[in-house]
């Protein structure tokens, strides 16, 4: 999280940014989801990986936890994602964040569901963060 927050985010949005990666991938740069078609740290579909590669120079499966850390950084800034990192940048609480993310940024087939458990995910990391 203290990468998230270095780079600008608040505390109730790095909270969301982490877990959601964790719960797709544990953080594994040897996950595969979706059936195959999503790999590694960021658990990325074809187009995400694609958009890494053009960043980082090196394709997504095999990349480092840091390169994992700038595209995540990254996409939701300056990359194709932007119109979530906005929504996000103007999330006031975790809980909004994680809705935010769910709906606008990871966009599952069962959204309201996903946002109510990232929602409460993101809570209880930020909760921990800042009364450890």
């Amino acid at each position: 999280m203290d990468f998230f927050i270095g780079g600008g985010r608040s505390h109730a949005q790095a909270a969301e940014i982490v877990p959601i990666r964790q719960a797709e991938s544990d953080l594994r740069p040897d996950a595969v989801g979706d059936s195959g078609l999503a790999l590694a740290w960021h658990n990325g579909t074809p187009d995400r990986r694609a958009a890494f590669q053009r960043l980082s120079g090196r394709a997504m499966r095999g990349s480092t936890f840091e390169e994992w850390l700038r595209f995540a950084q990254h996409e939701p800034s300056k990359g194709g994602e932007a119109r979530a990192g906005q929504l996000l940048t103007g999330a006031t609480s975790a809980n909004n964040a994680g809705s935010i993310v769910a709906q606008d940024y990871e966009r599952p087939v069962d959204r309201y569901g996903k946002a109510i458990r990232h929602g409460h995910r993101a809570e209880q990391i930020v909760n921990q963060f800042t009364n450890p």
